[in-house]
């Protein structure tokens, strides 16, 4: 797709009829950062448990998905929650953003801020002050997006093999 011209974008919150779009999605998201780190899981083994994972979550009163259409086909999604923070913080709860993908073809666009928008209004509907998530150490255009998108770092985790 040309970048000159943004193409006309519908967000919106997800509903399970459109749970197959987001699992088709949420399969390149993990697909993806399998080149960063062989530990991941693949799209294909992490589909029984995305499908319930979803059909549960979208359920629930503390979990939000909200996808972007372009001319009626999903073309990305963000999934967040609200969850209890860290007993050492001084807040009790915090948004959370779980998965987040927008097709290479739309990236740029403006698209994961309308989506991440869509969250942020939500969690500030709750009385939430505060949104976190999870970017791999590795996915160097992950942390460029995110950064752009007001984020900072401020904790690292690590891991060694035992």
């Amino acid at each position: 797709m040309p970048r000159t011209k943004l193409p006309i974008i519908a967000i919106r919150r997800a509903t399970s009829k459109d749970l197959k779009d987001i699992m088709s999605l949420a399969r390149k998201l993990w697909d993806y950062h399998i080149p960063l780190d062989p530990l991941w899981r693949s799209g294909q083994q992490m589909r029984k448990h995305d499908r319930q994972w979803y059909r549960t979550k979208l359920r629930s009163k503390n979990f939000r998905v909200y996808v972007a259409e372009h001319k009626g086909k999903i073309i990305g999604f963000f999934s967040g929650q609200i969850r209890p923070s860290s007993r050492a913080l001084r807040y009790r709860y915090q948004g959370f953003i779980n998965q987040a993908y927008v097709k290479p073809a739309y990236q740029g666009l403006g698209i994961g801020k309308q989506l991440l928008d869509e969250c942020i209004t939500w969690f500030k509907s709750r009385k939430l002050d505060f949104v976190e998530l999870h970017v791999d150490s590795r996915n160097i255009p992950g942390h460029h997006a995110w950064s752009k998108l007001g984020f900072k770092e401020y904790l690292k985790r690590m891991r060694r093999k035992i």
